[in-house]
């Protein structure tokens, strides 16, 4: 990127700058509030900005518009992979809580689909129920357990530590685990396993 006009703010120790990409050369804006005004004063030059960005190279940016978020379950039912997509979407937007939240309903959610009417009692029975009929692994399940741990306070009303974006990433993180373990996993093992006996089928033909 490259800055074509920005501002300084020395109440609110706030910068902002318009930039132009160099590769397509679509305008786009950043703004952010962590840094030091070492300036100390508002300023409009470029060249104030620019020192202001070299000086702080690992700056977290906000930028408008969002670079694009493409993340799929493509094996996973319609409705928990909205909900999964949901809960990345959240994170990407910086709204941590909610990302969270939904994480741990995807969990729940995945298990009522696979259990079925056996999906009886809280999370923590279900997580273990999945376990148990093998739609996960014991390292799942963990994972599994972590999300709901993390989203149970929230999902009671108890959400006066703050929330970072370190949790919500992790949390998605375990989230896909899961996914990937529900429902990726076995139907790529199904597809591979049905192109193997296709295979060895069509060996047994020419010989």
């Amino acid at each position: 990127m490259t800055p074509r006009w920005g501002r300084i703010s020395k109440n609110d120790d706030r910068i902002q700058f318009a930039a132009s990409c160099d590769y397509c050369a679509g305008l786009v804006v950043a703004e952010t509030g962590f840094f030091t005004n070492s300036l100390g004063e508002n300023s409009t030059q470029l060249g104030h900005v620019q020192a202001l960005i070299e000086k702080h190279p690992g700056i977290n940016w906000s930028w408008r518009p969002r670079p694009e978020l493409h993340v799929s379950f493509e094996h996973a039912p319609e409705h928990i992979e909205q909900a999964a997509v949901e809960a990345h979407s959240g994170r990407h937007y910086g709204n941590y809580m909610s990302a969270i939240l939904m994480a741990r309903t995807v969990i729940e959610a995945t298990a009522k689909h696979l259990e079925k009417d056996k999906a009886k009692g809280n999370l923590f029975e279900k997580i273990d129920m999945l376990l148990e009929s093998g739609h996960i692994t014991k390292r799942t399940a963990e994972f599994a357990h972590a999300i709901r741990q993390i989203g149970n306070d929230m999902a009671h009303g108890d959400i006066s530590e703050p929330v970072e974006a370190i949790d919500a990433e992790q949390s998605l993180r375990l989230m896909d685990e899961v996914l990937a373990d529900a429902f990726e996993y076995p139907a790529i093992h199904s597809d591979l396993l049905e192109t193997y006996r296709e295979r060895k089928q069509q060996r047994g033909q020419r010989s």
